[in-house]
C-alpha cells in the first residue's frame, strides 16, 4: 500500500515499536491522511520521540555522520501538529460509510483498541492489550456497540460481535502466573539481593511498565522498615516529566489510583529517588541499591553500562520484568550463558543472578483465548508475535473450535508482513425497528367478570406481523422508524415539496364559458379515472387581485368570476383554469407518481389546444358506416329484423318523423353562439340544394352578391375571411366523406346612430361559405345515371342512402371576429356534430366569435 493511499492512521499507544517512525511516515512520504490517538498517548509520545532524537544526535556526533536519522526535530514538530485527539468511546465519522471509536486496552496509559466500521462491517484491532487489573490501570474492555444520541454524545449499548478481529499473539500459548505470585517473586528476589549487600539492576523502558514496578516497590519498601535505608534510583531523564503526565491523566486510571488522588499524589514516591543523569566514573555504587534504568532490552544506554559493570559479581542481580525480544542481550542472559560480550567488545563472565518475572502488560494464552471467545468474531487474524509462538496459538485455537459446526467456526489466519488477507462476507439484509414501532402494542382484554371494563394488555409481536414505517439507511446501517420518530432517531425531518406549473392556455384568452374547457374535461376523463371537478365564483378580493373589476362590468361578466378546478389522484394533482387569464395552473405535491401525472397533464393541455375541433367531433356519435341499431341474428321477429335493417331515413319516413329537423338553440357562455336548423314540411324531400337555400335567404339583401366556387379561389389573393372559410372546408373534409364548398362575398352598407343622428359608414365586406356535407347514412348506396338539370344546366347525381347537411358560415365583420353559423339537415345528430365541429374549430382558432 502506498502511503498516499492511506486515509487515516490510528496509533494504539506510545511504545516505540508502535509509534517511533510516525514523523518519518507523515513528513517523508506521500501520506496526506488524518492521524488519531488518545490524549495521554500524544503527551508521552512527545517525550519519547524527543528523547530518541537526542540519543540519535549524540550517536551521530560520535560517528561524525547522520546514519540512521529518520527525521529531524522540525519533522517531529510538524507531525505532532497534525495529530487529532480522541476520547474513549468517542465515535469519529470519516464519511463514505467509515467510522471508528476507541476502547480501553489496559496496556499502558492511554492505550486503545480501535473498533472500525466500514461498509457495514466491523473490524476490531486490539493492538497491545491486557486483560488484568494492575496497580494503576484498568483491564481491557469487551467491545460494545456505541449508540449515538441526538446531541452527539455516545453511550454503550449491547455487546458487539465484530466481523474481523485483529489480535496480538505476543505470548502464544504461554501462561502467566497470577499477579500476586509475580509481585511476590519480584519483591522477594530484590529483597534477597539487597539483603546480601548486592546491587539489583531492573532494565525497563522509561514509560509504561516502569510506573507499575515503581508503585509495587515503593509500597513494599514502606511495609519493610529494614529496607528503607537502601536507596532506589530511577535513572531516567524523562522520569519527572513522565510522572507529571501520569498525574495529569489519573482520571483514566483505575479506581485505586483515582481514590488516592483525592487525598494525595500516588506518584509522589517516598523511597524512590530520581537520578536525572549518571556518570559511571563518579557514580557511588558502594553498598546495596536498586536501580531502574533504560532501555529494557540492554542493547545500550545506562542499563547496559551498569550491567557490564555489575554482572561479574555473584551478589548482584538482574531482574527482567517484561517481554524480551529475540536477538537482544536481555533475551540472551535469560538462558544463563557463562560469558557475555560488553559494549567495548570484551568477553567477561556472567556471575550475577538473572531472574525473569514477567510484568508485561500483554495477554497470555488463557486471557487471549477467553477474550476471543467473548468477542466471538467471524474471522481471526493473528499479529504481533514470533512465527513459532503464533503458529502454536493458531493450532490451539483451531483445536478449540473443532467441536463447533463448520459454519460456526471462525477462520484463523496468521499472515506474514505485507501479505494481504482476503475475506468474503455474505450480504447482510437486516434493519432495526426503533421507537414506537418497537414498543409492544396493546389490545383490550375482557376479564372474567362480565361487568368489569376491558383492560389493555401488551401483545407480543409475532413473526410475520407487518411493520409499516420509514426505512432509513445511513452508512450501511438500516433502521425502520415511524414518521413521528424520524427526528428522534435520525437527523432527518419530515417535509414535502409543493410544485406549481403555469401552462399557456388559449381558452382563457376567450370569454369564459364551460364549453371552453370541455375539451380539457374530455381529455382528463378519457385518460384518468376519478377526476373531480369544481367551479367556484371569485369573491371581491379575488377579483381585485386578478385586476378584474377595474376592467368594467362587461369584462367581468364575460371573462371573470369563475374558476374551474380538476382534481386527480385524490386531489393531490390539481388543474386550475380561470384564475389567471391566458394560463392554466397545475399544482401538485411532489412524488414520483404525481410528477408523472403532472407531465401527462401538460401534454394533454397542449394537445387539447392543437386539435380541439377533431376531439370535439369524435366525442359525438356519428353515422360513419354505423347503423342506429344493427339487425340482431337473435331477433325472432322478422319484422324487427327488417325494421332495424332498413336505412335510417326510411325509418324516419315510416314513423312520420320530419326529414328535416328544426331546432333553434342559443348558448350564452361567454361566447355567443346561435345555431339555426330550418325545418321543412315536405318529408319526402331528402336532398337540399345548398346553393338554392343560400340564394333564397340572400335575395333579401339589397347589395351586390358575388358567388365563386372553390376552384376559382386564389389563396394568395383572397380575403382573410375567405382563407378562414377554406380552413373550415379543409377541416370538414377531414371529418366527413364528401364536402363541397361555395363561397360568396357582399358589400353591406352600414350606418351608425349617435344622439338620433344617422351617419353613413364605409361598406363592410363580408364573406360567406356554404358547405354541402354528404355522409353515409348506414344503408346501401345506389347511384343512378347522371341527369342534366334543365334549370341550372349542371350535372347532378341522386345518391340514395346518403345524408346531406348544409352548413353556412357568414362573417359579419371584415376582421373575422364574428360569424353566423346556420346548419340544415334531416338528421338531428348529424346537424349537432357539424355545429359542434365548426364551433370547436372556431374556439381553437381564437379569436373567432360565433353567433
Amino acid at each position: 500500500i502506498e502511503p498516499s493511499e492511506v486515509d487515516v492512521l490510528l496509533i494504539t499507544h506510545f511504545h516505540l515499536d508502535h509509534a517511533a517512525s510516525l514523523p518519518h511516515f507523515t513528513e517523508k512520504t506521500g501520506f496526506k491522511g488524518e492521524i488519531y490517538m488518545t490524549h495521554p498517548t500524544k503527551a508521552v509520545m512527545r517525550l519519547l520521540l524527543g528523547d530518541y532524537l537526542r540519543l540519535m544526535s549524540m550517536k551521530n556526533a560520535q560517528s561524525a555522520g547522520d546514519d540512521g536519522q529518520l527525521y529531524t526535530e522540525v519533522d517531529l514538530a510538524n507531525c505532532l501538529s497534525k495529530i487529532k485527539l480522541i476520547d474513549f468511546h468517542q465515535v469519529i465519522h470519516l464519511g463514505r460509510g467509515l467510522k471508528f471509536w476507541a476502547l480501553n486496552a489496559g496496556h499502558v496509559l492511554g492505550a486503545a483498541m480501535f473498533m472500525i466500521e466500514i461498509g457495514g462491517r466491523t473490524v476490531l484491532y486490539t493492538g497491545d492489550y491486557s486483560m488484568e487489573d494492575d496497580r494503576h490501570l484498568m483491564k481491557a474492555e469487551i467491545p460494545h456497540q456505541i449508540a449515538e444520541t441526538v446531541s452527539g454524545s455516545s453511550i454503550r449499548s449491547e455487546a458487539l460481535r465484530p466481523d474481523v478481529l485483529i489480535v496480538e499473539a505476543t505470548y502464544g500459548v504461554q501462561v502467566h502466573q497470577s499477579r500476586e505470585e509475580r509481585e511476590g517473586r519480584f519483591t522477594k528476589s530484590i529483597d534477597q539481593i539487597v539483603s546480601r549487600g548486592g546491587k539489583c539492576l531492573i532494565p525497563v523502558f522509561a514509560l509504561g511498565r516502569a510506573q507499575e514496578l515503581l508503585l509495587i516497590l515503593d509500597e513494599y519498601w514502606a511495609q519493610n522498615p529494614h529496607l528503607q535505608q537502601i536507596p532506589i534510583w530511577y535513572a531516567s531523564k524523562l522520569a519527572s516529566r513522565a510522572l507529571r503526565v501520569y498525574q495529569t491523566y489519573a482520571n483514566m486510571m483505575n479506581v485505586r489510583i483515582r481514590s488516592q488522588m483525592d487525598v494525595g499524589n500516588p506518584f509522589k514516591f517516598r523511597y524512590i529517588r530520581n537520578l536525572r543523569s549518571i556518570d559511571l566514573q563518579t557514580f557511588d555504587d558502594r553498598g546495596p541499591s536498586v536501580v531502574f534504568a533504560s532501555p529494557g532490552m540492554l542493547q545500550n544506554g545506562v542499563s547496559r553500562q551498569l550491567f557490564d559493570r555489575w554482572c561479574t559479581e555473584a551478589q548482584n542481580g538482574v531482574m527482567i520484568a517484561g517481554y524480551a525480544v529475540e536477538n537482544t542481550l536481555a533475551k540472551e542472559i535469560m538462558n544463563q550463558p557463562k560469558e557475555v560480550v560488553t559494549l567495548e567488545g570484551r568477553r567477561q563472565p556472567l556471575n550475577c543472578l538473572v531472574e525473569y518475572v514477567s510484568f508485561s502488560a500483554h495477554v497470555d494464552y488463557i486471557q487471549n483465548r477467553n477474550f476471543i471467545s467473548q468477542v466471538n468474531p467471524r474471522h481471526v487474524i493473528l499479529v504481533h508475535g514470533q512465527k513459532d509462538e503464533m503458529g502454536r496459538l493458531k493450532g490451539a485455537l483451531t483445536k478449540k473450535y473443532e467441536v463447533l459446526a463448520e459454519s460456526k467456526r471462525p477462520t484463523i489466519t496468521m499472515p506474514e508482513n505485507l501479505r494481504p488477507v482476503k475475506l468474503s462476507f455474505p450480504r447482510r439484509r437486516k434493519a432495526k425497528v426503533m421507537g414506537m414501532l418497537a414498543s409492544r402494542p396493546t389490545q383490550p382484554v375482557k376479564l372474567e367478570d362480565d361487568g368489569a371494563e376491558p383492560t389493555l394488555q401488551a401483545v407480543t409481536p409475532a413473526e410475520g406481523n407487518p411493520v409499516n414505517g420509514i426505512l432509513v439507511t445511513h452508512n450501511f446501517q438500516s433502521k425502520i422508524v415511524s414518521p413521528h420518530d424520524l427526528s428522534t432517531y435520525t437527523q432527518l425531518r419530515v417535509g414535502s415539496v409543493s410544485s406549481k406549473l403555469h401552462v399557456p392556455f388559449v381558452s382563457t384568452l376567450l370569454p369564459r364559458s364551460p364549453d371552453k374547457i370541455s375539451t380539457v374535461r374530455l381529455f382528463l376523463n378519457e385518460m384518468f379515472a376519478n377526476v373531480s371537478e369544481s367551479t367556484v365564483e371569485l369573491g371581491v378580493e379575488e377579483r381585485k387581485r386578478y385586476n378584474v373589476e377595474t376592467t368594467g362590468a362587461e369584462f367581468l361578466r364575460e371573462y371573470g368570476g369563475f374558476v374551474t378546478t380538476f382534481g386527480l389522484s385524490e386531489n393531490e394533482v390539481r388543474v386550475i383554469i380561470g384564475n389567471t387569464i391566458g394560463i392554466a395552473t397545475i399544482e401538485w405535491d411532489a412524488s414520483p407518481v404525481n410528477d408523472l401525472l403532472a407531465d401527462a397533464i401538460v401534454a394533454l393541455l397542449m394537445h387539447s389546444q392543437s386539435s380541439a375541433a377533431s376531439i370535439r367531433m369524435t366525442s359525438k356519435p356519428c353515422f360513419h358506416n354505423n347503423r342506429t341499431r344493427a339487425a340482431d341474428e337473435n331477433d325472432d321477429d322478422d319484422a324487427a329484423k327488417a325494421y332495424y335493417s332498413q336505412p335510417a331515413a326510411k325509418k324516419a319516413r315510416d314513423e312520420g318523423t320530419p326529414a328535416i329537423v328544426k331546432k333553434e338553440e342559443v348558448v350564452d357562455t361567454g361566447i355567443k353562439v346561435k345555431t339555426e336548423m330550418n325545418q321543412e314540411d315536405n318529408s319526402n324531400d331528402t336532398t337540399t340544394d345548398a346553393s338554392e337555400n343560400v340564394s333564397k335567404k340572400d335575395d333579401n339583401d339589397q347589395n351586390k352578391i358575388t358567388e365563386r366556387n372553390i376552384e376559382d379561389m386564389d389563396d394568395t389573393n383572397s380575403h382573410p375571411n375567405e382563407r378562414r372559410l377554406m380552413a373550415i372546408h379543409n377541416m370538414l373534409k377531414e371529418q366527413f366523406m364528401i364536402v363541397n364548398a361555395t363561397y360568396t362575398s357582399d358589400d353591406l352598407s352600414r350606418t351608425e346612430t349617435t344622439n338620433g343622428t344617422k351617419t353613413e359608414l364605409a361598406p363592410s365586406s363580408t364573406t360567406m361559405g356554404v358547405y354541402e356535407i354528404r355522409t353515409d347514412a348506414g344503408f346501401d348506396v345506389t347511384i343512378e345515371a347522371p341527369a342534366v338539370d334543365d334549370n341550372n344546366d349542371k350535372t347532378k347525381m341522386d345518391i340514395d342512402g346518403y345524408l346531406i347537411c348544409t352548413a353556412k358560415v357568414q362573417f359579419l365583420e371584415t376582421d373575422g371576429s364574428q360569424a353566423r353559423v346556420t346548419v340544415e339537415c334531416e338528421d338531428e345528430k348529424l346537424a349537432t356534430n357539424v355545429k359542434d365541429c365548426i364551433r370547436s374549430f372556431a374556439i381553437a382558432s381564437a379569436p373567432i366569435s360565433l353567433w
